[in-house]
């Protein structure tokens, strides 16, 4: 008996160890095959066990969100990667982070600087992100360009048509629960294949294997500090799920990756018509925020009437509505500048009473404040008022000074009257007394 589970648990070990070095997933779902030209091969029945052999690939036309594999006869096949799971992971992503064929037009993950370009309406921070990694890609600087290269080949493949029109869906992100696949500009993929998902802290420690090794150099420029692949196969990936924000580290929060921000079909619809016409329309667009309401970017607003009104006197949270439950939309530093745009209801706070006031920025948030931590600056005509005073005052000083060195008196003219006084004074007190007697 003793043999027997010796020899098992060996058994065991050894299929183990052999699938070490690859990554295998399981089928959690009966599922189809086909080939890379779209023929059907043979179905996978549940349960069955397949090697991972690329990244996930979405087919926008057809809604499919595929993973490549290896059957055990060495056929490349793609399958529905909804229908796979790594083998030794230790838990799922939460659905709500996956990409899925139903959800493809309506979550959308971009890189987090396509959210500013748009929001600045400036279309070069898409390619000035990475300026070194597009001349790289092309080959000579980018100066020698026409004008608008980069927007057609950025552009040039992405296009689908939607229930809104013409849009070009360049997602930057496509996560399932088996692989990870990160667009950088132009056309650039990065494949991960994932072996491994646990929970840490508040987002997921994620293992995976890179399958396009060639890339590592490639993929987000110099800004991304990836793994060497020669120095170690596995590496991990903290995924920090914030609202509507991915943020990514590379082993840990010390090193920063990548955020990505999930928008939505009308958001891309913008960006496209920004980057093709340079013109956008902000009406209908839901600005991407972090989970306690902020946003990393402040979404666009006139400035150009803006004055300074009033001072923080502490860190002030800025909120979508007059109350202290309502969202944040950021946090003003001390010593921020902000335009009064509206009065709100008074309350008491830290044993304050003040109003709320809706303010805008200097830095473009617009939202409600509570007051009580806000200084009010004298107002730029009372400034040239009391500018204009000082200086009057300035001028006037000089003359008056002068003109009582003009006026003095002698010493002995002042004596001389004094006395003169004196006698006229007791002459007339004189002749009153004798008048008496």
């Amino acid at each position: 008996m003793n043999k027997i589970y010796l020899i098992t648990v060996i058994f065991l070990t050894t299929i183990y160890c052999s699938y070490a070095e690859d990554v295998y997933f399981k089928v959690i779902e009966d599922t189809p095959t086909w080939d890379g030209s779209g023929y059907l091969g043979q179905d996978i029945p549940k349960g069955t066990i397949v090697k991972g052999y690329s990244g996930v690939r979405l087919n926008v036309g057809h809604r499919i969100i595929s993973q490549t594999i290896m059957l055990d006869n060495g056929d490349i096949e793609s399958v529905y990667a909804s229908a796979l799971i790594p083998l030794e992971t230790e838990m799922l992503l939460p659905e709500s982070l996956v990409t899925k064929s139903e959800n493809i037009y309506s979550k959308i993950w971009i890189l987090n600087h396509y959210v500013n370009a748009l929001a600045s309406k400036d279309r070069n921070k898409v390619w000035n992100y990475d300026r070194e990694y597009w001349e790289r890609f092309t080959a000579r600087p980018l100066d020698e360009y026409p004008g608008e290269w980069w927007a057609e080949v950025f552009l040039e493949t992405r296009f689908v048509q939607t229930q809104t029109g013409k849009v070009a869906l360049y997602r930057t992100l496509l996560l399932t629960q088996t692989g990870i696949e990160m667009y950088n500009s132009p056309d650039v993929i990065k494949d991960l294949l994932i072996k491994n998902i646990r929970k840490e802290g508040n987002g997921y420690r994620v293992t995976v294997i890179d399958d396009n090794d060639d890339l590592l150099d490639h993929v987000y420029g110099s800004n991304i500090p990836w793994s060497d692949p020669s120095k170690r196969e596995f590496f991990d990936i903290l995924i920090i799920p914030d609202g509507d924000y991915l943020d990514m580290y590379l082993d840990n929060l010390n090193t920063p990756l990548v955020t990505f921000a999930s928008v939505d079909e009308v958001f891309m619809k913008e960006l496209s018509s920004l980057i093709m016409t340079k013109s956008c329309n902000f009406e209908n667009i839901t600005w991407p925020r972090r989970a306690n309401g902020t946003m990393d970017y402040p979404p666009p607003t006139d400035m150009n009437n803006y004055k300074t009104t009033h001072h923080t006197t502490d860190n002030l949270r800025l909120r979508d509505a007059p109350n202290t439950t309502s969202l944040m939309v950021t946090t003003l530093n001390k010593g921020s500048a902000v335009q009064v745009l509206e009065t709100g209801e008074m309350q008491t706070i830290d044993g304050i009473s003040a109003p709320w006031l809706k303010v805008l920025s200097e830095s473009g948030y617009t939202g409600w404040c509570f007051s009580g931590y806000l200084e009010e600056v004298l107002k730029p005509e009372l400034v040239a008022v009391v500018d204009n005073i000082s200086e009057e005052a300035t001028q006037i000083e000089p003359v008056t000074q002068n003109s009582t060195e003009e006026k003095t008196v002698p010493l002995w003219v002042l004596i001389a009257i004094i006395g003169a006084a004196v006698v006229v004074v007791g002459g007339v007190m004189l002749f009153i007394l004798k008048k008496k007697k």
